[in-house]
This record gives structure tokens, C-alpha cells and sequence, in this order.
């Protein structure tokens, strides 16, 4: 129950972001629509097994769902510019984990520090 509260929350501020990056280019006049064709089509890219992180499969959802409302070509440039601020983002984030991970010799399973073992 936990994960999927958190998954409708990651997906919440992803549709903020993306509303974001898109009223920087578009003047928005209706975000409730933009924040919900976002997770829709994120939702959608995600259940899309075979497509790696929804390639392609997002952008096509999005223009269905407001391409009336703003022009496909906006509503494409800003997805990608999405994705390479979210891709960014984890990369730094995947630095930070590297540069605060614990330090200092681990055991193996069933070396020398098992129990039952002995050192010789």
C-alpha cells in the first residue's frame, strides 16, 4: 500500500515538472489538463514492457490526449527536455550515492568472518 501511495506521488510531482518545463515555453491556461495527460501518459509509457522507460510511447500519449489544447511540437520538445532533466537529475543522484556510500571491508558469504569459521 505504501509503494503505490509513493508511485501516485512520483508521478504527481513528475506532472509538475512537466507542467512546468512546458509553461516555461507555453503559456498554460489549463494545468489540471496538463497534470493529468502527464500521468496518463507516463502511466502509460511505464506499463509499456518492451519500450525502454516508455520511448516514444509518452510523446504519442501526450499529443492524444491535449495536442488540441497546444501544439505537438511543444508538447514533444518539452517531454524531452523531461527526460534529459530527470535523466540529469538521476545521474547526480546516482553520484551522491556513490560518494556517501559506507567505506571499509565487507565479509563474503562464508569467508573467513562466518560463523563457524575459524581463522587460521
Amino acid at each position: 500500500m505504501a509503494a503505490w501511495a509513493l508511485s501516485l506521488v512520483l508521478v504527481l510531482c513528475f506532472s509538475v515538472a512537466y507542467s512546468v518545463i512546458l509553461g516555461s515555453i507555453v503559456h498554460l491556461d489549463r494545468v489540471p489538463l496538463v497534470v493529468a495527460g502527464f500521468a496518463a501518459a507516463w502511466t502509460v509509457g511505464f506499463l509499456a514492457v518492451p519500450i525502454p522507460a516508455g520511448f516514444g510511447i509518452r510523446e504519442i500519449v501526450l499529443v492524444a490526449v491535449i495536442g488540441t489544447v497546444y501544439p505537438s511540437n511543444v508538447l514533444v520538445s518539452a517531454s524531452v527536455f523531461c527526460r534529459l532533466t530527470m535523466l540529469g537529475v538521476e545521474g547526480l543522484l546516482a553520484l551522491v550515492a556513490v560518494a556517501l556510500r559506507p567505506t571499509g571491508r565487507r565479509s563474503s558469504p562464508g569467508g573467513a568472518d562466518a560463523p563457524g569459521r575459524s581463522r587460521a
